[in-house]
């Protein structure tokens, strides 16, 4: 276990040469990232999203490509397509960019949506079938995908089956103004990226994912989510709950939670502390006007806490 907490603690310190003022993200970006989850950014353009995607990648040594979601972007342009061979008389299947570890969909919510469907298979099965045939994607495999605001121009709002594959939604905001002074003095943070020291190789970030199960479980925190998401399912102001997918989830992150703070159990704090990424973009709120991210933060806080 001291060998691990340390690995992570290197790696976080490395990402952190880049983000700055960010290590609550950090920690739930890299939190995700082990428990084999998903992730959804969400924020203002410019404010880093795309550079958290770089960061991760290079630090964790992980195959990268970048695919810049556009309303003319096909299914076949992202996963791959057969093509006749002239040479050979048959058809051979060139792979998209979809095959790779990790994977940034820039802008995800600028695609149609036929072509944010062609993801659930890859998202969810680690797999892609094509004329019939399935193809298994390499571990690990992570989509980390940034989305725009829905009052911008041109976007189309994610199906509720696509966002609920993604273990976590990001809101990234602006940065305060010490941290932007700090930002400012370093230059540009993508030009630092190259100087990133790796920290993890394909196998050893698999070994960790699987670690995830081996964190101890109480009987007191599985019903601690138990009752959070019931709660959720009745509750005056929710139109949708959280489903049986959310509460898996949440107890995954909390796990991955716990090894990133050196310990094998978790405790309520993993969940609570990681339970709005978890959840902001399952529940539906019935109330106009509602912030999602203060009523989630005030109604976690009303479950009672196990002791």
């Amino acid at each position: 276990m001291y060998n691990l907490v340390m690995n992570i603690h290197t790696i976080l310190a490395e990402a952190r040469k880049i983000i700055k003022g960010q290590d609550e993200i950090l920690k739930a970006v890299l939190s995700a990232i082990i428990a084999d989850g998903h992730i959804l950014l969400e924020g203002p353009t410019g404010v880093g999203k795309t550079t958290i995607a770089l960061t991760f990648s290079k630090i964790l040594g992980l195959t990268f490509r970048r695919i810049q979601f556009t309303s003319d972007v096909l299914p076949s342009d992202i996963l791959g397509t057969y093509i006749y061979n002239t040479r050979t008389g048959e058809f051979q299947f060139y792979p998209g960019p979809i095959f790779a570890n990790l994977i940034l969909i820039d802008e995800i919510n600028r695609a149609s949506p036929k072509t944010q469907s062609a993801l659930i298979e890859v998202m969810e099965e680690r797999q892609v079938t094509i004329e019939g045939k399935t193809f298994i994607m390499e571990k690990p495999f992570i989509v980390i995908a940034t989305q725009n605001p829905l009052d911008y121009a041109g976007t189309f709002p994610l199906p509720i089956t696509q966002t609920d594959r993604f273990i976590m939604k990001i809101n990234i905001d602006y940065p305060t103004k010490e941290i932007e002074e700090e930002i400012l003095k370093d230059g540009d943070p993508r030009s630092h990226i190259e100087n990133l020291k790796q920290q993890c190789t394909q196998t050893e970030l698999v070994s960790l994912q699987q670690k995830v199960n081996d964190v101890v479980v109480d009987e007191a925190i599985i019903e601690y989510i138990s009752e959070i998401v019931t709660a959720s399912r009745k509750h005056q102001m929710i139109k949708e709950g959280l489903s049986s997918r959310a509460s898996i989830h949440i107890l995954k992150c909390a796990r991955a939670k716990a090894l990133i703070e050196g310990r094998n159990y978790v405790i309520p704090e993993d969940i609570k502390d990681l339970f709005v990424y978890v959840t902001s973009h399952r529940v539906i709120c019935d109330v106009p006007e509602c912030d999602l991210h203060i009523f989630l933060k005030e109604f976690i806080e009303k479950i009672p806490v196990p002791r």
